[in-house]
């Protein structure tokens, strides 16, 4: 099997970073966050944004959020104009929110499957 990663860590949450910056990166993403679906950041990948922002509004938006217009009024106003784009993954047994700013990352199922394999034993929750 043929190793493309260029940058590696043996440091999950370090693993992490450098996975979403890749996942952003080839999908022309401008920021990749990854959260427990309750906002609190895991991980993330985009330095002109607000990971935590963009964390807490995707698990919103992915768990359901506030009835009615009110979340989509809070998501446009806090993305200034920019698209987000968030899903439900389970990462360790727990379901996770992957958001990202701009585009969608593609292979959902995939993405999560290495989101596992790269956090293994840490934390979640």
């Amino acid at each position: 099997m043929i190793d493309r990663r260029m940058r590696r860590s043996r440091v999950p949450r370090e693993a992490l970073t450098l996975y979403l910056e890749a996942a952003a990166a080839r999908s022309g993403a401008a920021a990749a966050a990854l959260a427990t679906s309750d906002g609190r950041l895991l991980g993330g990948a985009g330095a002109d944004h607000d990971l935590e922002r963009i964390a807490a509004l995707g698990a919103a938006c992915a768990g359901g959020g506030a009835a009615g217009g009110s979340l989509d009024a809070v998501v446009d106003h806090e993305m200034r104009g920019e698209d987000l784009y968030a899903s439900t993954v389970t990462v360790g047994g727990a379901p996770c929110c992957l958001a990202s700013v701009g585009a969608r990352l593609p292979r959902q199922r995939a993405l999560a499957a290495d989101l596992d394999r790269i956090l293994g034993a840490a934390p979640t929750r």
